[in-house]
């Protein structure tokens, strides 16, 4: 069945509408200003640390991983999380990713080949047992 030309606009402005309003969403939801934010660093899916990054006013960094597992620095300053200076992995998209946390930017860096994932989340009561750990 062929549509008449009128129709065709009328799908392809519904398809862009509903498109525009996905990528709003999304853009809302992964830039979203967080409270307090912490990062949540992990090593082969296993929680290595957690970072209250905006206690840090100078740059600190500090090494994650074995020569064996591969190796990632990773930097810390004014509420903000990057993976920059030693990085063994060879495309580096972790580096490229750039920093995240107190500017907005909460989309996780990734480091696939060193199974390295650091992850900005609300920092209420970080230090407490839920409801479902008590």
């Amino acid at each position: 069945m062929k549509l008449s030309g009128k129709k065709n606009i009328v799908c392809y402005c519904i398809i862009a509408v509903i498109f525009a309003a996905s990528l709003v969403v999304w853009y809302f939801i992964y830039n979203a200003e967080i409270e307090n934010p912490v990062a949540k660093i992990y090593k082969n899916g296993v929680l290595i640390e957690i970072i209250n990054i905006s206690d840090y006013d100078l740059r600190f960094s500090f090494t994650v991983g074995t020569p064996e597992t591969g190796i990632n620095e990773i930097k810390v300053k004014n509420g903000e999380i990057w993976v920059g200076g030693i990085t063994d992995c060879l495309v580096q998209t972790c580096v490229k990713t750039g920093h995240i946390g107190s500017n907005g930017r909460t989309i996780p860096i990734i480091c696939v080949p060193n199974r390295l994932e650091i992850r900005i989340v609300g920092g209420e009561n970080i230090h407490e047992l839920d409801a479902v750990a008590r």
